[in-house]
């Protein structure tokens, strides 16, 4: 009896293992405040921890938020999706990549900013649409910066 015990915690464990080594592309609808959003979050980004990654799911944090597209606008399916922001601050940095994979039973938000020649910090707001079948899982942030070397 304990070696079928032993057989399954083996079994669990191998399981868990094989999730880890994969990760799984999760589908993304990115958004940025004033193209493809329009209005304003319910919520002050502000006041929210930098490049830590917050969930806004209740209706209340959305505020007036919308998805605007070539002047149709549609309100945010919360049964359907909910929206993941990151709050990104550095050199003139443009954005380069952005992607989430499902890995060892998390999300990981990767965000790749290419920061250019300059001096003056910027703060971006990066927020992203994800499929509500993830809403109940932890985020992690994998936030990259690149230095753009000088031309010469």
């Amino acid at each position: 009896m304990i070696f079928l015990v032993g057989a399954c915690e083996k079994n669990i464990m191998e399981k868990d293992m094989v999730d880890c080594d994969e990760s799984i592309h999760v589908p993304i609808h990115p958004l940025v405040i004033g193209e493809s959003a329009c209005g304003t979050l319910g919520i002050s980004l502000a006041e929210l921890p930098d490049e830590k990654a917050y969930v806004i799911s209740k209706p209340e944090e959305i505020g007036s938020l919308k998805l605007c597209a070539e002047g149709n606008e549609e309100e945010f399916d919360l049964e359907k999706e909910f929206l993941v922001g990151v709050r990104i601050c550095s050199a003139c940095g443009i954005l380069r990549k952005q992607e989430v994979t499902y890995q060892c039973n998390k999300l990981i938000y990767s965000i790749e900013i290419e920061n250019l020649d300059c001096h003056a910090v910027t703060c971006s707001d990066y927020l992203i649409l994800i499929p509500a079948e993830y809403a109940d899982l932890p985020i992690e942030m994998d936030i990259t910066k690149i230095d753009k070397s000088p031309e010469k």
